[in-house]
């Protein structure tokens, strides 16, 4: 009985672990693979993939409110999404378990491959600005990771296919 609910628990989270803009997210029905399910399922895994949601959520929501929505999906505010999701992770989990996670995420995936390229490049940039983020306390750091993610975007400096 606890193996079903823990279970059913992750595969509930999992409908909307992906850091896909939260609209984006509901209208197109998104379901990981798999694969993806698999690897969340592990108990090893488990309390990670749960972090890497919120952590997610928490970057969907940043790019919605600071970029138009025609740039949540391969624009500015997609690349800021993955760098920040990314550095995020890279500050509450280390950054060789959030590359495991970013990189399941995406190798899982149906994404076309210059989307792929594009994501992994936006995500290894961000688990570099967590793991180099300045602060005394995990907060300070995830200010400081969103507002380099945020300037990078804003200059140019991560990688967009539009």
């Amino acid at each position: 009985m606890k193996f079903s609910l823990i279970a059913a628990a992750t595969l509930a989270t999992l409908a909307v672990a992906s850091p896909v803009e939260i609209d984006r997210r509901q209208d197109s029905g998104y379901f990981p693979p798999i694969s993806e399910m698999l690897y969340c399922l592990n108990p090893f895994n488990t309390a990670a993939c749960f972090a890497a949601n919120g952590h997610a959520e928490v970057a969907s929501a940043a790019a919605a409110a600071n970029f138009p929505s025609s740039s949540l999906h391969n624009g500015q505010g997609d690349a800021f999404r993955h760098c920040y999701w990314n550095a995020r992770m890279a500050i509450y989990l280390g950054t060789a378990r959030a590359k495991e996670i970013g990189d399941n995420h995406e190798n899982s995936g149906n994404n076309p491959a210059n989307e792929k390229a594009m994501d992994l490049a936006n995500n290894a940039t961000g688990r570099t600005i967590g793991a180099n983020a300045a602060g005394s306390t995990k907060e300070a750091k995830y200010n400081n990771a969103q507002a380099e993610c945020l300037r990078r975007a804003r200059n140019g400096q991560l990688v967009t296919l539009k």
